[in-house]
């Protein structure tokens, strides 16, 4: 954006603080990539206007272009709390996702990304100018294809980086290193068996309670399996 576009906003909210006028030039610093003085407005602004979700959707992009990944995804939550339709919050969520390699919760962020902009008529796309929805559908079938494709992307995994991955809630990544195992230990029919059931338990909604009961159980099995191996050891 243009200096003098950012001085009259400047202008703008300096002259009605307790306006809503923080936003506009909130935005505008968080497009010219100043996150710092974007993430100040935003929390002055968002004082005086706690339930502004476009604002809280544009706090959430801040913190997670600053790697602050756990406060964005609560400032974004809180702004769907607000508004369940709020496209930039779903696309951000969407973003964040994708870029831990949670293809499904990415999925299902921009099915409603697009759900809301089709009842709004307004295009989806997170806040200051970034990705939009077409954007991140278009990374996340090229993430998607490329671990598809290249297996061998994960180099060196155990059973530990299987285990601390669907703590993790990053089940996608617990599938391909999963299946690294599968492939270095062909013999191993558990392990086979337990690639498949996570396979098909990656199917189901992640929202349906029956897929975290699997996956506690998975986690119970995994613990068991190495309590009851000779010395305790992890198969590397």
């Amino acid at each position: 954006m243009a200096e003098i576009d950012l001085k009259q906003l400047q202008t703008e909210w300096e002259n009605s603080p307790e306006t809503d006028a923080f936003y506009p030039l909130a935005c505008a610093y968080l497009e010219s990539g100043l996150y710092e003085a974007a993430a100040d407005v935003l929390q002055q602004g968002l004082r005086h206007h706690p339930r502004h979700s476009r604002a809280l959707a544009a706090l959430g992009q801040v913190l997670f272009r600053r790697q602050e990944i756990d406060e964005a995804r609560a400032a974004l939550e809180r702004a769907l709390s607000f508004d369940s339709t709020c496209s930039s919050a779903l696309c951000t969520l969407a973003e964040i996702e994708i870029e831990a390699g949670n293809f499904q919760r990415a999925d299902n962020w921009l099915c409603r990304a697009e759900s809301a902009a089709a009842s709004s008529g307004v295009p989806a796309g997170a806040p200051g100018g970034t990705l939009n929805v077409a954007d991140l559908r278009h990374q996340l079938k090229r993430k998607r294809c490329s671990y598809n494709a290249d297996p061998a992307e994960i180099t060196f995994v155990t059973e530990t980086m299987v285990e601390l991955y669907l703590q993790q809630g990053m089940q996608e990544k617990a599938v391909a290193a999963l299946g690294q195992l599968v492939i270095r230990n062909p013999e191993d029919a558990a392990l086979r068996r337990r690639f498949e059931e996570l396979r098909v338990c990656m199917q189901r909604p992640l929202s349906d309670s029956g897929v975290q009961e699997q996956l506690g159980a998975w986690l119970r099995a995994i613990e068991q399996q190495k309590l009851e191996r000779p010395g305790s050891q992890r198969r590397e």
